[in-house]
Protein backbone atom coordinates (compact mmCIF):
# COMPACT_ATOMS: atom_id res chain seq x y z
CA UNK A 1 0.00 0.00 0.00
CA UNK A 2 1.55 3.34 -0.82
CA UNK A 3 0.05 7.31 0.57
CA UNK A 4 2.16 9.63 -1.67
CA UNK A 5 2.49 13.44 -2.57
CA UNK A 6 -0.21 13.71 -0.23
CA UNK A 7 -1.35 16.60 2.57
CA UNK A 8 -3.48 16.21 5.19
CA UNK A 9 -5.16 18.92 7.22
CA UNK A 10 -7.27 18.28 10.35
CA UNK A 11 -9.82 20.64 12.03
CA UNK A 12 -7.27 21.50 14.85
CA UNK A 13 -5.92 20.31 17.64
CA UNK A 14 -8.09 21.75 19.86
CA UNK A 15 -11.17 19.19 18.44
CA UNK A 16 -8.99 16.52 20.11
CA UNK A 17 -10.67 14.37 17.28
CA UNK A 18 -9.37 11.62 14.65
CA UNK A 19 -5.62 10.92 13.28
CA UNK A 20 -4.36 12.05 10.07
CA UNK A 21 -3.18 8.64 8.62
CA UNK A 22 -4.43 6.19 10.71
CA UNK A 23 -3.28 2.20 9.65
CA UNK A 24 -4.98 -0.76 11.73
CA UNK A 25 -5.37 -4.24 12.00
CA UNK A 26 -7.53 -6.26 14.42
CA UNK A 27 -7.30 -9.44 11.74
CA UNK A 28 -7.33 -12.77 13.86
CA UNK A 29 -4.73 -15.29 12.92
CA UNK A 30 -1.31 -13.34 13.84
CA UNK A 31 -1.00 -12.63 10.43
CA UNK A 32 2.18 -9.89 8.73
CA UNK A 33 0.07 -7.69 6.74
CA UNK A 34 3.58 -6.35 4.64
CA UNK A 35 4.52 -3.35 2.32
CA UNK A 36 3.49 0.07 3.16
CA UNK A 37 4.88 3.61 2.29
CA UNK A 38 3.90 6.82 3.28
CA UNK A 39 6.41 9.28 1.47
CA UNK A 40 6.51 13.44 0.45
CA UNK A 41 3.03 13.82 2.62
CA UNK A 42 2.50 16.42 5.38
CA UNK A 43 0.20 16.00 8.01
CA UNK A 44 -0.91 17.98 10.26
CA UNK A 45 -3.82 20.13 12.64
CA UNK A 46 -5.24 16.99 13.55
CA UNK A 47 -6.63 16.75 17.53
CA UNK A 48 -5.45 13.22 18.23
CA UNK A 49 -2.10 11.81 15.88
CA UNK A 50 -0.48 12.98 12.98
CA UNK A 51 0.13 9.11 11.86
CA UNK A 52 -1.07 5.95 13.97
CA UNK A 53 0.14 2.54 12.38
CA UNK A 54 -1.08 -0.12 14.78
CA UNK A 55 -2.73 -3.82 15.75
CA UNK A 56 -4.93 -5.11 18.31
CA UNK A 57 -5.30 -8.92 18.06
CA UNK A 58 -2.36 -11.41 19.13
CA UNK A 59 0.75 -10.86 17.27
CA UNK A 60 -1.12 -9.86 13.80
CA UNK A 61 1.55 -7.16 12.94
CA UNK A 62 3.36 -4.87 9.99
CA UNK A 63 6.34 -5.15 8.34
CA UNK A 64 8.04 -3.44 5.98
CA UNK A 65 6.42 -0.35 6.49
CA UNK A 66 8.57 2.84 5.14
CA UNK A 67 7.70 6.34 6.41
CA UNK A 68 10.33 8.60 3.90
CA UNK A 69 10.43 12.62 3.88
CA UNK A 70 7.09 13.32 5.74
CA UNK A 71 5.95 16.17 7.93
CA UNK A 72 3.96 15.38 11.33
CA UNK A 73 3.55 18.52 13.09
CA UNK A 74 0.97 20.74 15.23
CA UNK A 75 -1.20 17.68 16.12
CA UNK A 76 -2.86 17.61 19.01
CA UNK A 77 -1.22 14.34 20.80
CA UNK A 78 1.78 12.89 19.03
CA UNK A 79 3.54 13.21 15.63
CA UNK A 80 3.99 9.48 14.56
CA UNK A 81 3.24 6.15 16.78
CA UNK A 82 3.86 2.95 16.53
CA UNK A 83 1.26 0.49 18.89
CA UNK A 84 0.51 -3.41 19.21
CA UNK A 85 -1.06 -5.49 21.30
CA UNK A 86 1.66 -7.93 21.82
CA UNK A 87 5.06 -6.29 22.83
CA UNK A 88 7.96 -6.72 19.70
CA UNK A 89 5.71 -7.52 17.38
CA UNK A 90 6.14 -5.24 14.23
CA UNK A 91 9.26 -5.86 12.05
CA UNK A 92 11.49 -3.87 9.41
CA UNK A 93 10.24 -0.24 10.19
CA UNK A 94 11.69 2.90 9.01
CA UNK A 95 11.27 6.25 9.02
CA UNK A 96 13.89 7.93 6.79
CA UNK A 97 14.11 12.21 6.62
CA UNK A 98 11.21 12.74 7.76
CA UNK A 99 9.83 15.89 10.50
CA UNK A 100 7.90 15.48 13.80
CA UNK A 101 7.54 18.81 15.46
CA UNK A 102 5.00 21.17 17.58
CA UNK A 103 2.75 18.04 18.71
CA UNK A 104 2.00 19.32 22.44
CA UNK A 105 0.02 16.28 23.98
CA UNK A 106 -2.72 15.78 26.12
CA UNK A 107 -2.63 16.72 29.05
CA UNK A 108 -3.38 13.42 31.56
CA UNK A 109 -3.60 11.26 28.17
CA UNK A 110 -2.37 7.21 29.81
CA UNK A 111 -1.52 6.68 26.48
CA UNK A 112 2.09 8.12 25.16
CA UNK A 113 1.38 11.93 24.65
CA UNK A 114 3.45 14.55 23.37
CA UNK A 115 5.95 12.82 21.49
CA UNK A 116 7.39 13.30 18.51
CA UNK A 117 7.94 9.34 17.42
CA UNK A 118 7.04 6.39 19.18
CA UNK A 119 8.12 3.04 18.91
CA UNK A 120 5.31 0.78 20.42
CA UNK A 121 5.38 -3.15 19.60
CA UNK A 122 8.48 -2.57 17.22
CA UNK A 123 11.23 -5.22 17.04
CA UNK A 124 13.64 -3.89 14.40
CA UNK A 125 12.78 -0.26 13.81
CA UNK A 126 15.15 2.32 12.49
CA UNK A 127 14.90 6.13 12.52
CA UNK A 128 17.33 7.75 9.88
CA UNK A 129 17.89 11.25 9.32
CA UNK A 130 14.83 12.29 10.83
CA UNK A 131 14.29 15.30 13.45
CA UNK A 132 11.57 16.10 15.98
CA UNK A 133 11.34 19.19 18.19
CA UNK A 134 8.98 21.05 20.67
CA UNK A 135 7.55 17.96 22.14
CA UNK A 136 6.69 18.12 25.66
CA UNK A 137 7.41 14.76 26.84
CA UNK A 138 10.27 13.36 25.35
CA UNK A 139 12.13 13.23 22.11
CA UNK A 140 11.82 9.22 21.72
CA UNK A 141 9.64 6.88 23.22
CA UNK A 142 10.08 2.97 22.47
CA UNK A 143 7.74 0.98 24.21
CA UNK A 144 7.93 -2.88 23.86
Amino acid sequence: YIIENINFRGAGTTSRVGNGINIYSDLPGDIALSFFLIKNVEVKYFGETGITIGTWNGKTRFTNVTIDTVSSHDNGKNGIIFYAQVPYTHENILIHNSKSYQNTGIANDPNPSGSGIVFGGVNGGKIDGSTRSEEHTSELQSHS
